[in-house]
């Protein structure tokens, strides 16, 4: 059975502003990447994800294909 994650979120503040990102959410005020959640993913048994954008602007977006084309999960 496909158990799928329908809502993760990737970042990289040096790719993208992210306005509701910042020190008062520490510990995620940092890179989130693929290899940051995936072994949370395959603890519980995740085996496909939807990733969702993070922010809503075209350099956001261009963070999203790219971390799609470069993942699996």
């Amino acid at each position: 059975m496909t158990e799928i994650d329908v809502h993760l979120h990737v970042w990289d503040p040096a790719r993208a502003p992210y306005d509701w990102l910042g020190p008062g959410l520490a510990p995620i005020d940092r890179v989130m990447r693929f290899p940051d959640v995936r072994p949370a993913l395959r603890a519980a048994g995740i085996t496909a994800t939807v990733l969702v954008q993070a922010a809503d602007h075209d350099a956001d977006t261009d963070h999203m294909l790219d971390a799609a084309r470069d993942a699996a999960v």
